[in-house]
């Protein structure tokens, strides 16, 4: 596949994931042209396209993400935008229940592990259970089980703290 295959097909969901680590939008762009710059430098240095690309993208930029988070100003406007992406105005009541249901989700998720909200995150993202293995480096086995788990576990915190919104 070409690269501009590969940039046009993987660019908006890695941008999209780093928008959900709360990276600010103008980072964003810079971290994933990051992400595609060093799969560039890979191939020109002969060494052979990963098997796994999409989970190899992700998890570079994960990497990238962790490198650079001291020096990121995280903003609650990269929150807030995260959180209208992907909406559509149906009913503006709808529209209100749905953004505090979303909010109020990633307000929790804020308070997991970094681990476990990364799986959740890839998993939102549509991973495929052996590409968030491979990212993760957890036995793929476990990856159902530790989704169930950490869904459980997100809806439960949900259901006790907002129980108004989440019955």
């Amino acid at each position: 596949m070409s690269f501009e295959k590969i940039y046009r097909q993987y660019y908006p969901e890695l941008f999209r994931f780093a928008l959900q680590l709360k990276v600010r939008e103008t980072d964003c762009d810079d971290l994933v042209q990051e992400v595609f710059t060093r799969y560039l430098s890979e191939r020109h240095k002969g060494r052979k396209t990963p098997e796994k690309l999409r989970a190899w993208l992700y998890k570079v930029l994960l990497n990238r993400v962790r490198d650079n988070h001291k020096r990121l100003q995280y903003s609650k406007k990269a929150a807030a935008e995260l959180k209208h992406t992907g909406l559509k105005h149906v009913d503006e009541q709808a529209l209100f229940i749905q953004k505090e249901k979303r909010e109020r989700m990633f307000e929790i998720l804020e308070g997991f592990p970094e681990k476990e909200k990364n799986l959740l995150l890839f998993y939102h993202n549509g991973l495929s259970y052996a590409e968030i293995a491979e990212i993760l480096e957890i036995n793929p086995n476990t990856v159902g089980t530790l989704i169930a788990r950490n869904l459980r576990k997100l809806k439960e915190q949900l259901k006790k703290q907002y129980h108004e919104l989440f019955e």
